[in-house]
């Protein structure tokens, strides 16, 4: 049976070429989404472990600010000096962390309010020390000397030699590329591109008008354990600052891509499973058909004293040598597919370097392994119903077919599919996910029963096209369970993409539109190095338009282990800007000597990221980056509002002036005449052109956030999703070419009796838009109800009908048939009529 299985593998390869495309799709995904998740996990871990691996031990703010998108945490350049001198230091120096903006005729090229322009690093002379390397050129030295990193320089055509314009904390200047530099074999450990400069010009090319470190990285002498001498250094680090071994850091440096990681491998390997799942129905559609096709073969095997053992042993020896054939060409697609998908992740800003295309063993055989039992799993049904092929079959010229679907299947799938959505009702979290599975399950197992019902209003439509019309509509009545087979592969595609635009928009939307009933200011004038250049805010106060305009002056601190941030602003102002105190509270003119808190519901509320409620009188404590305790009395509530959230916790300026005196203005808020709104956000960028350490947003930054963090989840969760739709393309379009093959004496008989050929391919097109149509409507209905369930039990929004984007999905499911009956039709022209009509 091995033999036979084999010989027939070679003379009717054809039938099968569609079950390879579909499998070598499935085994691809899973190959390229193992290869880029690998490759960028060994990338940067070993680039970090190898570029910063004379690094003993690192000196950092112990608050760790920026973590959580508070001001830049860092320390004064004094420390330096004192770490130096430590016994056994072979060598330290200061890293920098900031950021500048590329300009590019008077606008900045990163223009976007969540956009950050290149990192900005100090150029370290210490080799050993010095994570960038130098690819061309020379290292910068003196003051408008810079290096850019490679990838950075091709994406924005910057060259060795050029000049080109960069902010800084005074504004715009000019600087001349010396160097072009790599980070091992990537382009640059961040992930926004990086920019060296040499002291102490690269400090006001990063936004700061002092000295400042975001660490300190030391290399030991020889024989100096890392233990022991990051002791002796944290006994001479600043207050507020902690001394971490070197292996600790390189961890700590590679958490931030462990984290992406963590969330791209499943979600890759989600959609990888669901490709494979997919594959599943064409597998099965396909061998289903060719059993159809070969039952006068199988039943002559019989005849001649083959076991029904055997036959079902051959079959699924032909699954296994396609899945195997299949898996192979799946492991060459899954290369091309980690080009593709390396290229887009890249283009959506996901801050991912370039993955590698690297076949390891453990992925060859995953693909496979995953890949031929697919294929063996989908061939046992029908090799069980070939194995009862009974030998008088063979007598047969034609396959009886059941032309309706079983009242049992009707009872148990409606069963199905009430069951499913009385769960998904109750809200619980594991009915619902119980309840949507029996749903889908419902749905696949009506399937042929709604076949069959769509028959009957196509038949009516169907008559307008003439002989070729009803035709068609016979032919999808003829096999309902063939019919079910061939568009399940769809509807699941467009059921979960039907699922998630409706869900995924109608959350955005009451997301958005909540976080923007608690803005009130117009716009956000921000800088993450804490400090604006005084005469910038009197010019952005001067523009025609700007009806009120508080200044910010903040300390950055932590309360209850997260960032806050005292900030002094005058409460007249905070008043014209929509900051007002809650019901009951004080106003914002008695804060005396105490602060002006959030108010999360009243006495004992609990505040975000756990921080403690609070309420008139209560004590607050908060811990400066010198490790500074401040112990504030709550003596004004501030009603809740983004704005206020943005603020952190406002004390006057004496109070401010008594534990931050340096304290500068890093902030602003602002009112805008309605009618001004576009004319304001124009000359704002337009002043800001040049300062890299101030950021502009509008009012609802947060809920234009939110909206684009949805818009990208949806169009990605869709765009992975498209791939279920294109093997519901390949098996679709595989069914229609066998089904051809099946039918080809029906198809000579209809050209003998007069029927054209233009009627002949009329007749294939209208299959196959109805089975397009079919599995389009069932699979958006399917989607509409699982989105309307799944959003009732979130008690959080209601169901928002998109129609613009359910059109999109209805057009490319009509596309799908109209592309599904290329090839058919073009295979039915070839049919020679007495060919086509000979007994075979």
């Amino acid at each position: 049976m091995w033999s036979i299985a084999i010989k027939n593998l070679r003379a009717n390869l054809s039938r099968f070429v569609a079950t390879l495309i579909a499998i070598a799709t499935g085994v691809g995904f899973l190959t390229a989404g193992t290869m880029i998740t690998n490759s960028i996990e060994n990338s940067l871990g070993g680039e970090v472990d190898r570029q910063y691996e004379a690094v003993a031990t690192a000196v950092e703010p112990a608050g760790r600010l920026d973590d959580e998108g508070g001001v830049q945490a860092t320390m004064d350049g004094s420390a330096l000096a004192d770490i130096v001198n430590v016994d056994g230091v072979r060598a330290a120096a200061g890293e920098l962390a900031g950021s500048t903006r590329l300009i590019v005729d008077g606008k900045n090229v990163e223009d976007d309010a969540f956009a950050e322009g290149p990192s900005v690093r100090l150029w370290i002379d210490d080799d050993s020390l010095n994570p960038i390397d130098l690819a061309e050129g020379r290292a910068p030295a003196a003051p408008n000397e810079v290096t850019v990193d490679r990838n950075y320089g091709e994406d924005n055509k910057i060259s060795l030699g050029d000049s080109i314009m960069l902010s800084t904390v005074t504004g715009a200047q000019r600087a001349e590329v010396v160097g072009i530099t790599t980070f091992g074999t990537t382009s640059a450990p961040d992930f926004e591109g990086t920019i060296t400069a040499a002291a102490p010009w690269a400090f006001e090319l990063a936004g700061y008008d002092t000295e400042k470190f975001s660490r300190i990285i030391v290399a030991a002498e020889e024989g100096v354990s890392e233990t022991i001498l990051t002791r002796r250094i944290q006994e001479v680090a600043p207050e507020g600052t902690r001394a971490v071994t070197g292996q600790q850091f390189r961890e700590d440096a590679k958490s931030d891509t462990a984290d992406v990681l963590s969330i791209l491998r499943p979600v890759l390997q989600g959609f990888s499973g669901l490709a494979i799942f997919v594959c599943c129905f064409v597998i099965y559609n396909t061998f289903s058909v060719v059993v159809g096709q070969r039952i006068r073969e199988l039943a002559l095997m019989r005849a001649i004293a083959a076991t029904p053992r055997q036959i079902r042993r051959s079959l699924r020896a032909e699954g296994v040598g396609i899945g195997l054939l299949g898996s192979a060409l799946g492991l060459g697609l899954g290369a091309l597919l980690t080009w593709v998908l390396s290229r887009v992740l890249i283009a959506l800003d996901l801050n991912l370097p370039r993955a590698e295309i690297v076949l390891s063993l453990n992925i060859v055989l995953a693909g496979l392994l995953i890949g031929t039992l697919a294929t063996f799993l989908s061939v046992l049904v029908p090799s069980f119903r070939a194995g009862r092929t009974a030998p008088i079959e063979a007598m047969r010229e034609a396959a009886v077919e059941p032309t309706k679907a079983s009242k049992p299947r009707w009872i148990t799938a409606l069963v199905m599919l009430v069951v499913g959505c009385a769960a998904m009702w109750s809200r619980n979290g594991i009915l619902l996910a119980v309840g949507a599975l029996v749903f889908i399950i419902g749905v696949f197992v009506g399937g042929p029963g709604l076949a069959t019902a769509f028959t009957i209003p196509a038949s009516k439509v169907m008559k307008i096209f003439g002989i070729a019309g009803r035709l068609s509509t016979d032919n999808i009545a003829r096999n309902p369970k063939r019919t079910s087979a061939t568009t399940n592969a769809l509807v699941i595609g467009l059921l979960l993409v039907t699922m998630v635009t409706l869900a995924g928009n109608s959350l955005k939307k009451t997301s958005v539109e909540t976080v923007n009933r608690f803005s009130s200011s117009d716009f956000l004038i921000g800088s993450r190095t804490g400090k604006i250049d005084s005469g910038l805010l009197d010019k952005i106060e001067k523009i025609d338009g700007v009806s009120a305009m508080v200044r910010l002056r903040s300390l950055p601190v932590t309360t209850d282990g997260h960032p806050d941030a005292l900030t002094a602003a005058d409460p007249e102002d905070l008043a014209k800007v929509g900051i007002k105190p809650a019901d009951g509270s004080p106003p914002l003119s008695e804060i005396g000597d105490g602060v002006a808190s959030m108010d999360f519901g009243g006495a004992g509320g609990g505040g975000p990221d756990g921080v403690s409620g609070t309420s008139i009188g209560s004590e607050r404590i908060f811990t400066d980056q010198d490790g500074n305790v401040i112990r504030l009395k709550t003596t004004v509530l501030l009603d809740f509002s983004i704005d206020a959230l943005t603020l952190g916790s406002v004390v006057s300026d004496e109070t401010l002036e008594k534990y931050a005196p340096d304290a500068a203005e890093g902030g602003a808020l602002l009112r805008v005449d309605g009618d001004k709104l576009d004319q304001v956000d124009k000359e704002l960028r337009a002043l800001t052109v040049g300062f890299g350490n101030v950021q502009v947003a509008e009012g609802n930054i947060f809920g234009q956030a939110i909206e684009a963090i949805f818009s990208f989840l949806i169009n990605a969760v869709n765009g992975l999703l498209g791939m279920s739709v294109v093997i519901a393309l390949i098996g679709i379009v595989n069914t229609l070419t066998l089904s051809i093959f099946e039918r080809r004496r029906e198809l000579g008989l209809l050209r003998a009796i007069g029927m054209t050929s233009r009627e002949v391919r009329r007749m294939i097109r209208l299959e196959a838009l109805q089975v397009a149509l079919l599995g389009t409507v069932v699979g958006m209905t399917a989607g509409t109800i699982l989105a309307f369930l799944l959003l009732r039990a979130s008690k959080f929004s209601s169901l928002d009908l998109v129609w613009g984007k359910l059109a999109i999905v209805f057009g490319i499911g009509i596309v799908i048939g109209v592309v599904a009956a290329i090839a058919p039709t073009r295979r039915v022209t070839k049919l020679d009529i007495l060919d086509a009509m000979a007994v075979t």
